[in-house]
């Protein structure tokens, strides 16, 4: 409440009361305040007068990027009407597509995702291409080792984790590995393993994650961004001191990383 007021977004009456601030009125009165998801606002390209589609960010002038089949580059951008204007070019775009949403993995996917790793089972519905690679990624994570190791050498100071849980739980056990001064990354959101960099043998970091999930880990006591915090709607308005705590209390999942590791032998 106080940070409401100090933004100027609520206003103290003369009798105690409280009414929208003089901040407040510009937000409320837009239609997009209403909504109840975050809206990804998107701009039209054109080619001329002809509209070729959207994208859900700006390409600079100059930048080629890929739409519709074929490949175009900005000639100009009006940041007002929401309008990028293009020309055809040819060649291939370099610029990869942002999707506008995030996703998260459960542990039961992941598990699925490794089940159909270790198994030899081929699908009707894939296109012969489709079956030759998921042949090949069968056969290299048979013989790479992430099926049956928890931890997986990839240099002598870096090494694959992959406990097959979910995004939660992996993103915990990151954060932990973390408190524990071991530079330790998920490489994207929807990775299912950790790239962790040890001064030491795989057994001994694999010692130090069962000591992990032994412990009594305190959340709060974990080393998080400064700007760390769930997605949401109205996060500008809320303090970060109460977004970091909504993270903490809502997001990371102590309890089913090890409710999950203990069920990791039972894969095996």
């Amino acid at each position: 409440l106080s940070h409401l007021l100090d933004t100027e977004q609520l206003q103290r009456t003369e009798r105690g009361g409280l009414i929208i601030g003089r901040e407040g009125e510009k937000i409320v009165n837009n239609h997009h305040f209403l909504t109840v998801f975050i809206t990804p606002e998107y701009l039209l390209v054109k080619d001329e007068n002809r509209t070729i589609g959207t994208v859900d960010k700006v390409y600079p002038v100059g930048v080629r990027f890929a739409l519709a089949g074929l490949t175009w580059e900005t000639v100009d951008v009006n940041i007002k009407s929401k309008v990028i204007f293009v020309k055809r070019v040819p060649g291939i775009s370099v610029v990869d597509w942002n999707v506008d949403f995030e996703v998260e993995l459960h542990t039961r996917l992941v598990r699925k995702i490794r089940e159909i790793l270790k198994t030899d089972g081929t699908y009707p519905y894939l296109s012969e291409r489709c079956r030759e690679r998921l042949t090949e990624i069968q056969y290299i994570a048979r013989n790479s080792g992430i099926l049956t190791n928890l931890v997986t050498p990839l240099s002598d100071t870096k090494y694959a984790v992959f406990p097959w849980v979910g995004t939660r739980q992996l993103i915990t056990l990151n954060y932990a590995l973390r408190r524990r001064k071991i530079k330790s990354k998920l490489p994207w959101r929807t990775c299912v393993y950790l790239e962790v960099f040890y001064n030491g043998t795989a057994e001994e970091l694999e010692s130090v994650i069962e000591d992990i999930l032994s412990s009594d880990l305190d959340l709060y006591d974990l080393f998080l961004p400064d700007n760390i915090q769930i997605d949401g709607k109205y996060n500008e308005f809320i303090p970060v001191d109460l977004l970091r705590k909504q993270f903490i209390e809502d997001y990371l999942d102590f309890e089913g990383l090890k409710t999950d590791m203990k069920s990791y032998n039972e894969l095996l």
